[in-house]
């Protein structure tokens, strides 16, 4: 017997993700389609500024909008190599 696989948008954390969802509907309102690869490119831009604080809020978007987008963040930059 398969288990079906959780919906990209589910989110083990409710209670974050409830706290996220209103600006990440924010930046959707305002950029259309192109809001998550916006805030991954924010997040990145923190991420290289070394403004952990931006880049988790940024993060946290770009994942309440794309989650594989945000997976694929992560992933590429932890495989650069480290500062």
């Amino acid at each position: 017997m398969r288990i079906a696989a959780l919906a990209a948008n589910d989110n083990d954390d409710e209670a974050h993700h409830a706290a996220i969802l209103r600006p990440a509907l924010g930046h959707f309102s305002r950029l259309g389609l192109s809001a998550a690869a916006n805030a991954r490119d924010h997040a990145r831009q923190a991420y290289f500024a070394d403004d952990r604080q931006a880049f988790q809020h940024w993060l946290a978007i770009c994942r309440a909008l794309d989650r594989r987008m945000a997976v694929a963040l992560v992933s590429n930059l932890a495989r650069r190599p480290q500062r």
